[in-house]
């Protein structure tokens, strides 16, 4: 049994069947203070167990996007909110504990050292995919782009981002949203292609500061941490962000041509 829904997109009464999405607290919340009220909670993707963002549809995982947009909303009301993480766990290696479909909203009474050092990186430098020629881009659709940045840690590291800077990823209009939905299918059906099933994560950074650019970033985690990453925290990355972002492409490519073939055989 979970606890009761915060949330829902449903038929039917609450903690009944006929769910689509569910919101739910977490039991063991990350901050859990006497004096601080930080949100946690569970958004509960779909009532199938097997299925990951490849196999949802456009619509479902829109949808998803605009409980995650208005759950953020929500949470950055309280008074001791001042950051929230949005991360979804793909795999034991990505830390997923639990194996059913599932993202995390966490509030905290503070705001990282890595999320501020990203804020000064922006004001900076900016994200790069505007600068790279298209060589590191590896799809675009509606006001997004998705694209392998040149400081990538990971091999086959994406970032999906609006093309002009936003700050505040609550603030995305609605009919926006299938766009964004459509490249992160893309993004994550192209390392399905390329890698088959592997652990990541997928992570959103959102901040209230007008110089920052919210942004999704899926992180492969078929390779794991080693030493001189966890002491330095510099990352060794074997694939370069140029060809992975053109491997991506052609996945992409290929993926779009199968499905066009298998349409137009039946």
């Amino acid at each position: 049994m979970t606890p009761p829904e915060i949330f829902a997109i449903r038929e039917g009464p609450p903690d009944g069947p006929g769910w689509r999405i569910r919101v739910i607290p977490n039991k063991y919340p990350a901050v859990d203070l006497p004096d601080l009220k930080t949100p946690h909670e569970i958004v509960i993707e779909t009532p199938d167990h097997n299925a990951d963002i490849p196999d949802y549809t456009a619509e479902h995982l829109r949808d998803l996007l605009l409980v995650f947009r208005d759950r953020l909303r929500e949470m950055c009301s309280k008074k001791d909110v001042k950051y929230v993480q949005l991360f979804r766990n793909k795999g034991a290696r990505a830390g997923a504990s639990i194996f059913h479909p599932h993202t995390q909203i966490l509030a905290l009474p503070f705001v990282p050292r890595r999320i501020k050092s990203e804020l000064e990186f922006i004001r900076e430098e900016g994200l790069d995919f505007e600068r790279d020629g298209g060589t590191r881009t590896v799809a675009e659709c509606g006001n997004f782009i998705a694209f392998a940045p040149y400081f990538s840690r990971f091999p086959y590291e994406i970032w999906v981002a609006p093309r002009v800077k936003r700050p505040d990823f609550s603030k995305t209009g609605e009919g926006e949203l299938l766009h964004l939905a459509l490249l992160l299918k893309k993004s994550v059906t192209a390392l399905k292609h390329i890698l088959g099933e592997i652990p990541y994560n997928l992570i959103l950074h959102t901040l209230k500061d007008r110089d920052f650019h919210w942004h999704f970033e899926i992180l492969p985690r078929y390779e794991g941490l080693a030493g001189f990453e966890v002491a330095t925290g510099v990352y060794m990355n074997s694939k370069s962000p140029e060809r992975a972002a053109s491997d991506l492409r052609a996945a992409i490519k290929e993926e779009f041509d199968e499905r066009r073939d298998s349409q137009t055989s039946v």
